[in-house]
């Protein structure tokens, strides 16, 4: 597996083809809402973990309040003009959340390893435009991690920019062996989304050995994905959809499948397998401003991805002439 390079402008540049530049950043909202979100971050943590952050001694996180402390461990980049995190943490338990998750907002450049265990009632509030999931932005390594029972509590209003999944909204670096059950995820009304099971939108990344099960259903309007929305310069590999996907409404170019919604450029989709139905599921007076690209593997596949030894199971309802009840609905030429 090659991870491809990019640099920092060019990465900004694939995130403006979506109009989705304020993503970049990190913020888990926009504008107003930004400075409010790390107040709320800083002030909920106790920097008080177990171990010394390292890749070999890393941070533990038994409960809540320790999962919570993970952004207090953010530190102000120079170089990048950034605040990140650059530590290494490690779950040691089974976690049920028993409050509102606020989005982490600084970019992981670290790792978390969920180390087999379980995160479960994650409700997480969309009050604005910009990235959501346990993590807002990821630079580095999300893995061995459960989620269960995710839900959404929607105030953005409907053209809002949302990149939503369960771990990251926006992902620039490794996604591995992250799963979902047990969920129901409709982000239908918010017509610019970019929504997957695990990770909302990826740019210069890797997501392999994801799992979305059964249990689980995900109803959006933009670029709907089992476990990715919107990729770019991503590796995709040994994932595997089980959850009914639902497409709902979308001004112009939106797609739904089973692996990724849409892969836009030199992204490739290799040994991955979709089991479930791909539905266009909005109202016959919506459609005249476009048909969805709908696939069971990838809806939207532009010319210079690779799709290699996919299994394409389940099937597709889709609406229009822009789907295919095969693996790839429309193919760029």
């Amino acid at each position: 597996m090659t991870k491809r390079k990019m640099s920092y402008w060019m990465l900004a540049g694939a995130l403006l083809t979506v109009s989705c530049g304020a993503l970049l950043c990190g913020n888990a909202n926009s504008s107003d809402n930004v400075q409010d979100l790390e107040s709320k971050s800083l002030s909920a943590a106790t920097k008080q973990l177990e171990g010394n952050g390292t890749a070999s001694n890393p941070y533990l996180i038994y409960d809540e309040t320790d999962l919570n402390d993970i952004r207090n461990y953010a530190q102000y980049d120079n170089a990048m003009r950034s605040t990140v995190i650059r530590q290494y943490f490690q779950l040691k338990s089974s976690i049920v959340l028993s409050d509102e998750w606020i989005p982490i907002p600084y970019a992981l450049y670290g790792s978390l390893d969920g180390n087999g265990y379980t995160i479960s009632d994650m409700s997480i509030g969309i009050n604005g435009e910009g990235s959501y999931g346990l993590f807002a932005m990821n630079f580095g390594t999300i893995m061995d991690l459960t989620f269960n029972n995710v839900s959404v509590n929607l105030s953005a209003g409907n053209d809002n920019v949302i990149a939503f999944g369960a771990a990251v909204g926006t992902n620039n670096g490794m996604v591995s062996n992250c799963d979902l059950i047990h969920t129901n995820i409709d982000l239908s009304n918010r017509y610019n989304s970019l929504v997957g099971g695990v990770v909302g939108s990826s740019y210069n990344g890797e997501i392999t050995y994801c799992t979305i099960y059964d249990s689980c259903s995900i109803r959006g309007s933009g670029n709907i994905g089992g476990v990715v929305g919107y990729a770019d310069f991503t590796d995709i590999e040994n994932c595997t959809n089980r959850a009914e996907i639902k497409y709902y409404y979308r001004q112009v170019d939106g797609s739904a499948a089973g692996i990724v919604g849409k892969a836009a450029y030199v992204t490739t989709i290799q040994s991955c397998a979709n089991y479930a139905q791909i539905k266009h599921d909005g109202s016959s007076n919506i459609f005249d401003k476009g048909d969805a690209y709908m696939g069971r593997i990838v809806g939207y596949f532009g010319r210079t991805c690779s799709y290699v030894a996919n299994s394409a199971e389940g099937s597709v309802v889709g609406k229009g002439s822009n789907w295919n009840d095969t693996g790839i609905g429309f193919q760029e030429q």
